[in-house]
């Protein structure tokens, strides 16, 4: 979306990458997490007055890869499980709001504050830090 479409439009938009390791949740947990942690988004961007066009994220791990979005909470949270096996100790999230009505600051600050979720699940730092462990 260019500056001036975002700009007619209104629209509001953040992505980011996470990486994790040491994920200790079992395949089910795991997913019941990235699944509170979209919609806590959604309903957030909701919330402060913005129209959801989207939020969505990929898990890729190590044992396959998740992909959910949400383009309206009433109609909930839509999941591609592709996961093998119960657990997954390391990967990637990739993130993406876009939000009519928000400015991007909004909305960034929105996703960065629902990674807590992830915290109970596993170690995650965001793309571009410098780390001792592989991804």
């Amino acid at each position: 979306m260019s500056e001036d479409s975002k700009e007619l439009a209104r629209a509001g938009s953040f992505g980011m990458e996470v990486h994790f390791h040491d994920n200790h949740c079992i395949k089910s947990s795991f997913v019941k997490v990235l699944t509170g942690m979209i919609f806590d988004i959604a309903g957030k961007l909701e919330a402060k007055g913005g129209m959801i066009g989207h939020v969505k994220l990929i898990a890729q791990t190590d044992a396959g890869f998740v992909k959910m979005s949400v383009v309206d909470i009433r109609l909930g949270v839509e999941t591609v499980d592709e996961l093998k096996g119960d657990m997954s100790k390391k990967g990637s999230i990739k993130l993406m709001a876009v939000v009519l009505g928000l400015e991007d600051g909004t909305v960034e600050e929105t996703v960065e504050e629902a990674l807590t979720h992830l915290g109970g699940c596993m170690e995650y730092h965001l793309a571009g830090h410098d780390c001792d462990h592989d991804h």
